[in-house]
């Protein structure tokens, strides 16, 4: 299976489908909702009001992509956050529901917004942790899917993102090390793709890199996190004043 996290612009992925960010009246938006309704036409928005009569949180539905390069449009509704327990099971259904909708009609690329995060307010850094790991955990037992593209809007949400499926990996590898009993995970390309230059500097790490196994990652996020606590260090250092520098006489 493959995983990608790319910036830029969910209306012009060539994937077989596409997953908009609904609502529950799937009335169409603002956001990625509206952008993906005015870039596919008003196909999309007709063949919803024919078949469907809304739909519930944490679930999906399907129609025809309309004037998108993509096959099919998959209208997610993802919760409003509340900060309820109930937040986390809604948004992953939003997500797992578009992975069966991708199984059930054969869709073998798709790619995600970041469900929620926008005007619904859910918190990203939660959000993201929901979605990537919805998504492995599907992906892993349903090879059909060939790949998964996660599109984020700006080099933030794509940073948080990034950061999540590196912790996400690394307590995979760690169940995998400490239980006899534990599957290997399969064999994976992940690829992250940031717009700027300086997006791609700040993710150099894990930026366009194929994990086999993931056995090579852990050494990749230590080595990572050692250059982040040296930096703090120095920050730290240079920030207390004069007093914690070693004397020159």
């Amino acid at each position: 299976m493959n995983i990608e996290f790319v910036q830029g612009d969910i209306t012009e992925q060539d994937v077989e489908a596409v997953v908009n960010a609904a609502n529950s009246r799937l009335a169409g938006g603002g956001g990625v909702d509206g952008a993906i309704h005015r870039a596919g036409g008003p196909e999309i928005m007709k063949e919803l009001k024919e078949k469907y009569r809304g739909c519930p949180t944490g679930s999906a539905v399907i129609t025809g992509g309309g004037r998108l390069k993509a096959k099919y449009v998959i209208h997610a509704v993802g919760p409003v956050y509340s900060g309820s327990a109930k937040d986390r099971e809604l948004l992953a259904g939003a997500y797992r529901k578009s992975l069966e909708l991708c199984s059930e009609y054969q869709v073998k690329s798709v790619a995600f917004p970041s469900i929620s995060t926008g005007a619904y307010g859910y918190p990203v850094h939660e959000a993201a942790h929901i979605a990537v790991k919805t998504a492995a955990d599907y992906l892993e037992n349903h090879s059909e899917i060939k790949l998964a593209r996660f599109v984020l809007f700006d080099a933030h949400t794509f940073e948080v993102y990034r950061n999540a499926y590196t912790v996400i990996a690394s307590e995979a590898h760690f169940r995998r090390r400490t239980s006899s009993s534990s599957r290997t995970l399969p064999e994976e390309n992940v690829k992250f793709s940031p717009e700027s230059a300086r997006a791609k500097a700040r993710g150099e790490v894990l930026a366009h890199i194929i994990v086999g196994n993931m056995s090579k990652l852990p050494r990749l996020v230590l080595a990572h996190r050692r250059r982040q606590k040296a930096r703090s260090a120095i920050s730290e250092i240079a920030s207390s004043g004069p007093s914690r520098w070693p004397s020159s006489q």
